[in-house]
């Protein structure tokens, strides 16, 4: 009879259960830990991190492609297009293609090299970054050139090169109205209205996103959406090309007959409006290919291709400044119709005044010469004397007025400011405080002496206080126009004229509602036959105004403009 196993001690059986009970006990603080360390990395991963790794796993499983915005077209006050970006492409190259498909490197390299003209040795070191499927071999090229990289490409059976769209600035007419027009780089507008309303021209860039392998490969089929590309706005100036060539072509003429070398500049503006119809300086550029010295006989006369190139930075800067706007002068005997209209203003001049003129005058012990010198232009009334620009009959003149009512004058013409024209780069003229207090410094004012003023500022005079801006924005047919409390506002305009109109109505709308700016609105009214000025005084002015003054403006503006669109600015 087999013998029965021994029975452990109760001390043992205690012992292996407390083991069992503090094993059970490891097991569940390890379990519970466990879960506790999972469930804060879920926690990281899916709530904290959830943005961040889905734009990762995003990124990974699609492809984006960007699609150009066209940038807006610049034309002039009669249509004609000044600037406009036509059709062009940037020739690429995937590395991680061309090493995954085996390609001949040395081939592409030399190839698009030749065809592109770029250093073949800098398209191997971009092909040598075999993580990256993106890399930009030349941008902008002509289509004629595209066409030859895509025979490359097929002829040679290529994979990993390809070319993606976008356009290119164009100027149809090279260096017409450069200073104004300015142009582009990489960044956008750089000088001139392409920077002024760079982010009006520019436009929204779209993409087209697709699906992807691990690879990087596109999966057609899966996944694809577009997000379409808004081009940029157009703008039409107050330019005319006809009258900025005219411009240009004399201010040629009178630098090469008489010029000093250093340049000139000339503004034509529309004195009703205050319009610029042609601004040009000497030397100017191809607007093509700004960096380019154009003007070399004048800029670069006898240096070698070695001096030119040290001296290319300083060319630039000197051919791209628009003396019109960003130099000032001594304005000299073209300042006397200023000094004569403030004595008219002033009653201190009448048309029976006469002066006499020894040839001089001397004022505070300093002696001040006429053209004319001794005898001078002897004894003449105002009109003659202003006809000879007789020194020291304006001198006589500005000393009438006094320091300051003269410097008043001076700062109500807009002498001492800037005009606000939209471009880029227009400075202030300079008046030394003399004139506030100096007999010396009127006399010589007086004349057009001893202060500076720019070119535009002289030209304008007041006229920014009632038409504001002298370019402006817009686009066909659906135009959009800046106004100067920053405001946007569309009208839907069918012509060109009628869109200059529309913007000159629009600016008035702004003018501040008093009777000083009444009559001087009722004053341009009829004095230039501006129907936008009617509309303004009927509209916004009609408290100043008796009812048969009122009924006679609609009834003016109704015979000009159809019942429809009468009936629509009534609204």
């Amino acid at each position: 009879m087999p013998t029965p196993p021994k029975r452990k001690p109760d001390s043992a059986r205690r012992a292996n259960r407390i083991i069992q009970q503090r094993t059970l006990l490891l097991l569940a603080l390890l379990g519970i830990g466990t879960f506790l360390l999972l469930f804060a990395q879920l926690y990281k991963l899916q709530i904290k991190q959830h943005d961040e790794l889905k734009t990762l796993a995003v990124r990974q499983q699609t492809l984006r492609t960007t699609v150009e915005a066209s940038r807006g077209t610049i034309y002039d006050k009669n249509g004609d297009i000044l600037a406009l970006s036509s059709t062009a492409e940037n020739v690429c190259v995937s590395p991680l293609d061309v090493a995954k498909n085996e390609q001949d490197q040395d081939l592409i390299a030399n190839g698009l090299g030749e065809i592109l003209g770029v250093d073949p040795s800098g398209i191997l070191d971009d092909m040598k970054d075999t993580a990256s499927q993106y890399k930009v071999i030349k941008k902008k090229v002509e289509q004629e050139t595209a066409d030859k990289v895509r025979v490359f490409i097929s002829d040679n059976d290529i994979k990993g090169v390809f070319l993606e769209p976008t356009s290119k600035r164009y100027y149809p007419y090279s260096s017409l109205a450069a200073h104004v027009i300015g142009f582009v780089n990489a960044n956008g507008g750089a000088y001139g209205l392409e920077a002024v309303y760079d982010e009006e021209l520019t436009g929204e860039k779209g993409m087209v996103v697709s699906a992807r392998d691990a690879n990087g490969n596109a999966l057609l089929y899966q996944y694809e959406q577009y997000f379409d590309a808004e081009n940029g706005d157009s703008l039409v100036t107050t330019l005319d090309k006809t009258v900025q060539y005219y411009l240009e072509k004399g201010l040629e003429e009178l630098e090469s007959r008489y010029g000093t070398g250093v340049g000139a500049t000339g503004i034509v503006m529309d004195v009703n409006t205050g319009g610029i119809l042609a601004m040009a300086s000497l030397p100017t550029y191809d607007l093509n290919a700004p960096a380019s010295i154009y003007n070399k006989e004048m800029l670069a006369a006898g240096m070698t291709d070695e001096e030119l190139a040290a001296a290319a930075d300083t060319l630039q800067n000197m051919q791209w400044r628009n003396k019109a706007i960003n130099d000032t002068f001594q304005p000299g005997s073209t300042f006397k119709i200023l000094t004569l209209a403030m004595a008219l203003e002033e009653n201190k001049v009448k048309m029976s005044d006469t002066f006499n003129c020894p040839g001089y005058v001397v004022i505070e012990g300093a002696k001040i010469n006429c053209s004319k010198r001794a005898p001078g232009h002897g004894h003449q009334d105002l009109i003659t004397a202003f006809a000879n620009s007789c020194n020291p009959a304006f001198i006589n003149i500005g000393l009438r007025l006094g320091n300051t009512t003269f410097y008043n004058y001076m700062k109500a013409f807009g002498l001492t400011g800037k005009t606000g024209v939209d471009t880029t780069g227009e400075a202030s003229g300079f008046v030394n405080k003399e004139i506030e207090y100096s007999t010396l410094a009127l006399a010589c004012y007086a004349f057009g002496q001893n202060f500076n003023v720019t070119p535009i500022a002289l030209l304008a005079k007041d006229l920014d206080e009632m038409i504001f801006h002298t370019l402006r924005d817009m686009t066909f047919g659906d135009m959009r126009v800046l106004l100067d409390d920053g405001r946007t506002m569309r009208v839907r305009v069918d012509d060109v004229d009628a869109m200059a109109d529309e913007v000159l109505y629009l600016k008035l709308q702004q003018l501040p509602r008093n009777p000083e700016q009444y009559q001087r609105l009722r004053q341009f009214a009829m004095t230039h036959e501006s129907l936008s000025a009617l509309r303004t005084l009927y509209l916004r002015f009609a408290a100043f105004q008796t009812p048969d003054e009122l009924d006679f403006i609609a009834r003016t503006v109704r015979s000009a403009y159809s019942p429809y669109r009468w009936h629509e600015w009534l609204q």
